[in-house]
């Protein structure tokens, strides 16, 4: 059986800062990571704030931004 693959942000353990985007599939690992698939209608790019709440990406910390936009 193959195994899908898709676009993952790729995030250290203990931090919701993520430091890049990777193509793998599903049963990617990487030692000290943990990964998010994400879809196209997710904005996201490295340095972004994940919000496991609402598995969406922020500008800063506090969950405020996307993109630029107040939300």
């Amino acid at each position: 059986m193959m195994k899908k693959s898709g676009a993952y942000a790729l995030i250290p353990e203990g931090n919701n800062i993520f430091e890049n985007i990777i193509v793998e599939n599903n049963s990617f690992k990487k030692k000290g990571y943990y990964t998010i698939k994400y879809y196209d209608s997710v904005f996201c790019q490295p340095r972004m704030y994940y919000n496991k709440n609402d598995s969406l990406f922020y500008d800063s910390p506090d969950f405020k931004e996307i993109n630029g936009i107040r939300v």
